[in-house]
C-alpha cells in the first residue's frame, strides 16, 4: 500500500511513529522529543538507547493492573531526548513515567473494548511504515541523512527497519499503537460534532478516561533509576 508522498512530513511522520513504537509514546511526544531524531556524528544515541531496551532484566518503574514497565524504556528515552535549550519540551523522568503509565491503561482499555488489531492489521501497518520510509530515505536531505544514520547505529537489531514486519517487540509496539488510535478515535467520535477538531478538547476527553481508569486500577510506581 502507498502511503503518501509528502516529503519530508510523511517520513518524519512515519519515522516518529516507529520511534513510538520503540519507546510507547504517543506521537506528539515523540515529534518533540526527536526533533526529528538528536542524531548527530558527534553522538549515537540509536545505539545506545537499543542497547538499553536489549539489556534484559533491569527492574521496572511502574506496575499497572499487573502489567510491568521495564526502567530500560525510561533510560532509552532519557537517551533520545534531546536537551532542548530554552525549551520545555523534554519529559521529567516522573512525568515520562507517568506517561506510560497512562498509554499502559489506554491499551488496556481497547483491548477490553475489543479493538486489538488482528495480525494482519498489524503486520500491512508495520509494512506500510517500513515502506514509506525506505522511499523517503532515498532522498538526500538533512533529514534523511540524520534518518539513515540512526538506522545505521542499530543495524542488525530487532528494532532496525528490516524487522518492522518480522520482530515481535516492533510488532508488538504498532499493535499497542494501532489499539490506542482506534480507542482515541473512538472517543473523538462520541464528542459533539463542533469539538472533534479542536485539540485541545480531544486531549481534554482523553484525559478525563485517563483519570477514570487510574481510580479503577491498580498502579504501582517503583523508586525511578538515576
Amino acid at each position: 500500500m502507498k502511503w503518501f508522498r509528502n516529503w519530508p512530513g510523511t517520513v518524519q511522520k512515519h519515522f516518529k511513529l516507529g520511534i513510538v513504537a520503540v519507546l510507547g509514546v504517543s506521537a506528539g511526544v515523540v515529534a518533540s522529543i526527536v526533533a526529528l531524531t538528536g542524531v548527530s556524528s558527534q553522538t549515537q544515541p540509536g545505539r545506545d538507547a537499543i542497547q538499553e531496551l536489549t539489556r534484559g532484566d533491569t527492574g521496572v518503574v511502574a506496575v499497572v493492573n499487573g502489567q510491568a514497565i521495564p526502567a530500560s524504556k525510561l533510560r532509552a528515552y532519557q537517551i533520545f531526548a534531546p536537551d532542548f535549550s530554552g525549551q520545555s519540551a523534554r519529559l521529567t523522568a516522573r512525568e515520562y513515567v507517568d506517561m506510560l503509565v497512562d498509554n499502559e491503561l489506554l491499551y488496556q482499555e481497547a483491548a477490553r473494548r475489543g479493538m486489538v488489531p488482528d495480525q494482519d492489521e498489524v503486520l500491512e501497518t508495520a509494512r506500510s511504515y517500513r515502506e514509506a520510509l525506505s522511499e523517503g530515505m532515498s532522498q538526500d536531505t538533512r533529514e534523511t541523512r540524520q534518518i539513515r544514520e540512526y538506522f545505521a547505529q542499530i543495524e542488525g537489531t530487532e528494532y532496525h527497519l528490516d524487522a518492522f514486519d518480522t520482530s515481535p517487540v516492533m510488532l508488538d509496539g504498532f499493535r499497542r499503537q494501532i489499539a490506542v488510535g482506534k480507542l482515541r478515535l473512538s472517543l473523538m467520535e462520541a464528542m459533539d460534532p463542533g469539538d472533534r477538531n479542536d485539540l485541545a478538547k480531544r486531549e481534554e476527553v482523553v484525559r478525563g478516561l485517563v483519570k477514570q481508569l487510574r481510580a479503577a486500577s491498580t498502579i504501582e510506581i517503583y523508586p525511578l533509576p538515576q
